[in-house]
C-alpha cells in the first residue's frame, strides 16, 4: 500500500437507513422491564451451508480500484498506476488514461522501463503471475509465479533484467523473454530494498543488515557488507549517485546514514555521516546532480544538506519544517521539498532561499507526499500521495495543470442508495464520497467531509446525507463528528459533535455508524462510551442517549416505523430500545466474539444479528426462540440488511464476495463474486431490484437482484 509511515487505525461497517412510516410510535411488545434472551446452547455451533456452484457476475463496477503503486518510465512520459483490480497505463503529461488491463487478484508490484514503453507487473492472492508488455503488443507475456509473491520489480536501465524481489529471494529475468536467469536465496526477509546504478552496471539490494553488490555483465553478486545494528530499511532511503560512484544507505528507524564509494565493482566504505539522536529516522535522501551534496529529510521534519566533498563537514539545516520528500532540479541549482501543511517549496541551495511554493487541495493537505519529482526543464513538478493521488504544477506560476484522484479512494466502507434509487453513494477510506448516476454509470458529484476517512453515509429526502467520518488526531484521541450534508453543495448544513467522551487509545478496532429515521427529522449515531445517541436534523441538538452495553457498539438499526433501535455490541449483546424515552425493551444474548451487525426485517417483527464467529441469527420480536440462519460467515465489517420486502437478506462474507439468500430457505445462499478484496457494505435499492456492494478494492458493484429468483 501507498506510505511506509500509513498506521491504519479502525475498521468501519456501513450502514444504510430503513424508509418507512411515522417516527415516534411506540411499539412494546415485551413491556418496560427490558426482558432478555440468550441463543441456545445445543443449537449455537451447526454445519455451515453450502453456496450455489456458480458464482454471479455483477452487472456493473463503479471506480476505478484501490491504486497501491505509482511507477514513471520512459523517460517520464508514462506513469503506470498498479490497483487491486488491475493495472493503468497514463500519458505522464496529461494524465490521460492510454490502457488497463483487468486481473483476478490485486496488482501486487509494476516497473516501467527507463527509456521504452516496456512494463511489467506482477499479481498477488491465488493466481500469482507476472506480465510483460511492449509497446505493440497485442497480448501480454505470461509467466507462472509458483510460490513467490514479488514484492518489488525493476528494470536495468539499458532494459535488459527485470528484478524481482520476494520475502526471501531475488529474481532475475531475460526481459526479452521473461526466461528467468537468477533465482537468489536471501538469509532475511527484504523488502522493495534495490537500485540501480544510473550507468547500469551495478544493483544494490538492501535488507535487515545486509547490503549486497550485483555486477550485471555476468549477473553475480561480487560483494556482500553487514550493516551495524538491527536496522530495517526502504527502498526511499537507498540512492547512487548520479555517476554511480557512491551509494547511500539510511536506516528506517533509527538516525543512521551509510555512504561507500565504488571502485572496480567494490564498495569501500567511507566516513559515516552522523546525526543527532533527536533527528528521528530518515525518510528521505538524495544526491544533487553532481554527487558532491546530499539531502537528507528526517521524521522529525529536520531537512539538511551536506557536503560531501569538504573534509568532516557538518550538516546545514535548512530554513523548513515537516519535510516528508525531497528533489533536485536537473541543474542542481533548486531543490523542492514536499511539507506536512500541503505545501511543496521551491528553495535555492545556494542561501536556502525559497524561490516559490505550491500548494496541494486543501482537502489531501495532511497526505503523505511518497514521490516528487521535476519535469524535463525544470519548468513542472509532480507529487504522488501515499493514496495514489497525483498532481502537477506548472512552475511558471504555480498553476495546478493537472490531478488524477480516481485511484486514490482507498477501501470503500459504505454503500447507500438515495431514496429515488437513481444514485448511488460510496463513502471511502481518504474522506471522499462520491454520488453516482446508477443507470449512466458517471460520476455526479464528489463531496470532501473533513475527517481521516468515511465510516458510514445514509440518505434521506431533500438531497440530505449523513456522514459518518473519523479522525485520528494527537496522541490517539479520537474525533468523531456526524456531518448532516447537503448533496448538491458539498457543504455541511449541521456538525453532530459525538466525542463527548475524550475516548483515548492507542490501538484498537472501533465502528462509527449513522442513521436517518424513516422521516428524515432525526439522526442515531455511535460513541465510544458504549452508547447510541439521538439527534435533532433541524438544529444538531441530542434528543436521547441509549445507555446500557458494556464494550463497543458495532452495529445500529431502526425498526420500520421509527420506534425501535437496536444496537449490536463487542459484548456480544443485541439490545432494543424505545427511541421514544430511552427504554430498554430487549436484551437478545450470546452472540459468539461480539455482535457486529444487525438489521430490522421490513415487517417490523423480527431482526437479524450476525456474531463475529460468522453465524446469523433471526430474532423474533414475540419472544419466540431465535432461528439461525446461516453459519460462519465470517467478515469483520460487513453489514447485514434485508430486501425492502423481505424476502432476501444479503451480507459480505471471507474470500472477497457477498452472500444474498432467500430468509425462507438460506440453505443455499447465492454467491456474488466480483470484487478483489474484502466486502465491507450491502445495501438494496429502494424497489429491491438491486443489490449494491462497497469492497476494500476501491470498486462499488451492482447486481440484478431478480435474476436469482
Amino acid at each position: 500500500m501507498f506510505g511506509i509511515y500509513k498506521w491504519v487505525v479502525g475498521i468501519v461497517v456501513a450502514l444504510v437507513g430503513v424508509a418507512a412510516l411515522a417516527w415516534w410510535v411506540i411499539f412494546d411488545p415485551f413491556g418496560a422491564d427490558g426482558a432478555a434472551l440468550t441463543l441456545p446452547p445445543a443449537v449455537q455451533n451447526v454445519t455451515s451451508v453450502t453456496a450455489t456452484d456458480s458464482p454471479i457476475a455483477p452487472r456493473a463496477h463503479f471506480g476505478d480500484g484501490r491504486g497501491t503503486h505509482v511507477v514513471f518510465g520512459a523517460q517520464n512520459s508514462l506513469m503506470a498506476v498498479a490497483t487491486d483490480i488491475g493495472l493503468y497505463l497514463y500519458d505522464a503529461t496529461s494524465l490521460t488514461r492510454r490502457q488497463f488491463w483487468a486481473t483476478t487478484t490485486p496488482v501486487q508490484s509494476v516497473a516501467v522501463a527507463a527509456d521504452n514503453p516496456t512494463l511489467a507487473f506482477s499479481t498477488t492472492g491465488d493466481e500469482r503471475k507476472l506480465y510483460q508488455y511492449r509497446d505493440g503488443d497485442t497480448k501480454l507475456m505470461v509467466r507462472d509465479l509458483e510460490e513467490s509473491l514479488i514484492h518489488g520489480l525493476s528494470y536495468s536501465p539499458d532494459g535488459a533484467y527485470l528484478v524481482g524481489v520476494s520475502f526471501y529471494h531475488l529474481f532475475m529475468w531475460d526481459a526479452a523473454t521473461l526466461d528467468l536467469l537468477v533465482t537468489h536465496q536471501q538469509p532475511s526477509a527484504l523488502t522493495k530494498n534495490m537500485r540501480f546504478s544510473p550507468d547500469g552496471r551495478l544493483l544494490a539490494v538492501v535488507y535487515k543488515q545486509t547490503l549486497e553488490l550485483w555486477r550485471l555483465a555476468d549477473r553475480s553478486l561480487v560483494q556482500t557488507v553487514q550493516l551495524d545494528g538491527e536496522h530495517y530499511f526502504s527502498s526511499e532511503t537507498v540512492t547512487f549517485a548520479p555517476d554511480s560512484q557512491q551509494i547511500a544507505v539510511a536506516a528506517l528507524r533509527e538516525p543512521r546514514l551509510y555512504r561507500w564509494t565504488v571502485a572496480s565493482n567494490q564498495l569501500s566504505a567511507a566516513p559515516i555521516l552522523q546525526l543527532d539522536a533527536n533527528t528521528g529516522a530518515i525518510i528521505d535522501l538524495q544526491f544533487d546532480p553532481t554527487g558532491d551534496q546530499l539531502s537528507v529529510a528526517a521524521a522529525s521534519g529536520q531537512f539538511f544538506l551536506y557536503d560531501l566533498v569538504a573534509a568532516d563537514s557538518a550538516p546545514i539545516a535548512l530554513p523548513l519544517s515537516g519535510i516528508q520528500k525531497i528533489a533536485w532540479s536537473s541543474d542542481g541549482a533548486w531543490l523542492a521539498a514536499a511539507g506536512s501543511n500541503g505545501a511543496i517549496h521551491i528553495l535555492s541551495v545556494v542561501d536556502g532561499a525559497q524561490k516559490q511554493s505550491v500548494m496541494l487541495p486543501p482537502y489531501v493537505a495532511r497526505s503523505y507526499v511518497e514521490q516528487l519529482f521535476w519535469h524535463a526543464n525544470d519548468d513542472a513538478l509532480t507529487a504522488i500521495l501515499e493514496t495514489g493521488a497525483v498532481y502537477q504544477w506548472q512552475l511558471a506560476d504555480g498553476t495546478l495543470t493537472h490531478n488524477l484522484e480516481q485511484h486514490s479512494l482507498g477501501r470503500l466502507n459504505s454503500v447507500a442508495f438515495t431514496p429515488d434509487g437513481a444514485q448511488l453513494i460510496i463513502g471511502a477510506e481518504n474522506g471522499v464520497v462520491q454520488l453516482w448516476d446508477v443507470v449512466g454509470g458517471q460520476l455526479v458529484n464528489t463531496l470532501h467531509p473533513p475527517g481521516g476517512h468515511v465510516d458510514a453515509v445514509v440518505a434521506a429526502a431533500d438531497n440530505q446525507l449523513a456522514i459518518a467520518a473519523s479522525e485520528t488526531l494527537a496522541l490517539g484521541v479520537w474525533a468523531d463528528p456526524v456531518y448532516l450534508w447537503n448533496a448538491t453543495t458539498d457543504d455541511p448544513f449541521t456538525v453532530l459533535d459525538t466525542d463527548d467522551t475524550g475516548f483515548v487509545t492507542s490501538c484498537g478496532v472501533y465502528w462509527n455508524s449513522a442513521l436517518f429515521s424513516p422521516d428524515g427529522q432525526y439522526v442515531v449515531t455511535t460513541a465510544y462510551a458504549h452508547k447510541a445517541l439521538l439527534w435533532r436534523v433541524a438544529d444538531g441538538a441530542l434528543v436521547q442517549q441509549f445507555e446500557g452495553h458494556t464494550s463497543a457498539i458495532l452495529d445500529i438499526a431502526l425498526s420500520p416505523d421509527g420506534a425501535l433501535l437496536a444496537t449490536a455490541s463487542d459484548d456480544e449483546d443485541v439490545r432494543v430500545w424505545r427511541t421514544a424515552d430511552g427504554q430498554l425493551e430487549q436484551t437478545f444474548s450470546g452472540h459468539a466474539g461480539g455482535a457486529v451487525a444487525v438489521a430490522f426485517a421490513p415487517d417490523g417483527q423480527s431482526l437479524a444479528a450476525r456474531s463475529a464467529m460468522g453465524d446469523i441469527w433471526l430474532w423474533p420480536l414475540d419472544g419466540d426462540a431465535p432461528h439461525q440462519l446461516l453459519a460462519d460467515v465470517r467478515n469483520p465489517r460487513s453489514n447485514l440488511v434485508f430486501s425492502p420486502d423481505g424476502t432476501w437478506l444479503a451480507t459480505g462474507v471471507r474470500n472477497n464476495r457477498a452472500y444474498l439468500w432467500p430468509v425462507a430457505d438460506p440453505t443455499q445462499p447465492y454467491v456474488l463474486a466480483g470484487h478483489n478484496g474484502l466486502v465491507n457494505a450491502v445495501t438494496f435499492s429502494p424497489d429491491g431490484a438491486l443489490l449494491a456492494t462497497a469492497s476494500d478494492d476501491g470498486t462499488a458493484a451492482l447486481w440484478d437482484v431478480p435474476a436469482m429468483r
